[in-house]
């Protein structure tokens, strides 16, 4: 009636599971009469490979007992202590049949009896199992997982969904939403979108379970998650698990505290004990034998994946380093060098001269997070009025900018100015703001390339185009 752990001198591998034992081994014996097979010679057959000598008996209680109850005994039997249940309230809910499949659907399957005959069960060399006797073969069939394994398929799978969640989230925010760029340049703004992402990320995984049997991560290393039973998890299942493992093993994703949860939950592993978040539901973490093909995989995909996430990481950190720039460094000034005249430049803006395809100078100014572009050129050309510039300016570029209307003539300063306004045809979702002004037989030209959302930009955009105009004459 005593488990093999009160062989030892081992106190720390007993606890209620100990207990769980002795009361699953009076119950069988209330029920058959026999006496359970001794734990120490049922942990030297299943050593030696022999065939289990209770496993046959446990199979006669399908026939005197409850469904409940007769997975509970079984349960409760169990020689690994971490494959046993695990404490009262995981008993209470095989009791309650809530981990045991319907009888109902029980199907008679064959299968070669290899172990001692019992009354009922033998037909031309064939016994019946019902799934009850195949799922007590899984669980000899897949031990629980170790916690090195549970770690790092855990930690690939978070990583995996906080990223993408990441950048599903950054496009679509970050396409409509100027706030959000605000705040996620600003220090620390990365860090707390991927606390926002963790709990929409383990959405993802309870998905991905349900869709395609398992996670990436506990796919490549040979795991899966499943009841008592064997039976994989329901989606609303999976999710509270999840979150039960976001609170209690994640901490919430908060930095250094959920290294301190996870480190205790490998601790109850390494101790044998389930982690606390599997304890009461009775889900275990199940896994196969792989061979070291397979995990030389795992290990590529995993740098992989940290490659790819220290891609992202350094991409965040130039914005940030730019968003900082901004905001310590000073305006500045900036002579036009053709005029001389100098406009005040705002420090959100980086300044460059470049050349067109006709060898004529350009000045570019680029906002330091991407989201707008100014050039301002001059082109001399005689004989022209403002209108022929325009039409040989439209079709000089139709490759490159596509106006949405004819535009409209002003004047400014009392000089002829046409303003029309478009989008870049290779970059999706801009736009195009074009002003020319005629000065003589000078047409000077600013043109302004914003992307989404362009809120962002408007008011920085306005600024510097009154400032570079200042500059004309």
């Amino acid at each position: 009636y005593a488990p093999a752990e009160q062989y030892t001198a081992a106190a720390a591998n007993q606890g209620p599971w100990t207990d769980l034992y002795a009361l699953g081994a009076v119950i069988f014996r209330c029920l058959t009469g026999a006496e359970p097979t001794d734990s120490t010679e049922r942990q030297d057959t299943i050593t030696n490979g022999e065939p289990a000598p209770l496993v046959p008996k446990l199979r006669n209680l399908a026939g005197v007992a409850s469904p409940g109850l007769a997975k509970a005994v079984e349960g409760c039997l169990r020689v690994a202590r971490k494959d046993r249940i695990q404490g009262v309230a995981e008993l209470r809910q095989v009791l309650n049949n809530r981990l045991t499949p319907n009888p109902e659907s029980i199907k008679p399957t064959p299968v070669r009896e290899e172990t001692e005959t019992t009354p009922g069960h033998r037909s031309n060399g064939y016994a019946y199992v019902s799934s009850q006797d195949q799922n007590l073969e899984f669980q000899m069939s897949f031990p629980l997982a170790t916690r090195w394994p549970r770690f790092f398929a855990r930690i690939f799978d978070v990583w995996l969904e906080i990223m993408l969640v990441s950048i599903v989230l950054g496009v679509v925010l970050g396409y409509y939403s100027a706030g959000f760029i605000e705040w996620i340049n600003d220090p620390g703004g990365s860090l707390f979108l991927g606390i926002i992402c963790l709990p929409i990320g383990l959405m993802l995984d309870a998905a991905v379970y349900r869709l395609i049997g398992n996670t990436p991560g506990k796919a490549l290393l040979g795991l899966k998650v499943s009841t008592l039973d064997g039976r994989a998890l329901s989606f609303g299942q999976y999710l509270y698990r999840n979150f039960s493992i976001w609170i209690a093993g994640l901490a919430f994703g908060l930095p250094i505290i959920y290294l301190i949860t996870m480190a205790r939950q490998g601790q109850r592993l390494a101790r044998g004990q389930q982690t606390s978040y599997d304890e009461s539901t009775g889900y275990r973490v199940r896994a196969k034998q792989i061979g070291w093909i397979r995990r030389l995989g795992f290990g590529l995909v995993f740098t992989g994946l940290l490659l790819v996430m220290a891609v992202f990481n350094s991409m965040e950190k130039a914005a940030q380093r730019e968003q900082i720039l901004s905001s310590i460094s000073p305006d500045y000034s900036w002579e036009n060098p053709i005029t001389r005249i100098n406009a005040k430049i705002g420090s959100q803006w980086k300044n460059s001269t470049q050349q067109n395809d006709d060898g004529q100078p350009v000045y570019m100014f680029s906002e330091r997070t991407g989201h707008a572009v100014i050039i301002l050129a001059l082109e001399s050309v005689s004989g022209f009025t403002l209108n022929d510039y325009v039409q040989g300016f439209q079709k000089n570029t139709t490759a490159h900018m596509r106006f949405s209307d004819g535009g409209r003539f002003s004047e400014k300063n009392n000089s002829p100015v046409w303003q029309g306004s478009g989008r870049m045809v290779d970059t999706s979702g801009s736009r195009l703001n074009v002003q020319i002004m005629q000065v003589g037989s000078d047409f000077w030209r600013v043109v302004t390339i914003q992307v989404m959302p362009y809120d962002y930009s408007d008011r920085l955009v306005a600024q510097l185009q009154a400032e570079l105009w200042m500059t004309v004459k």
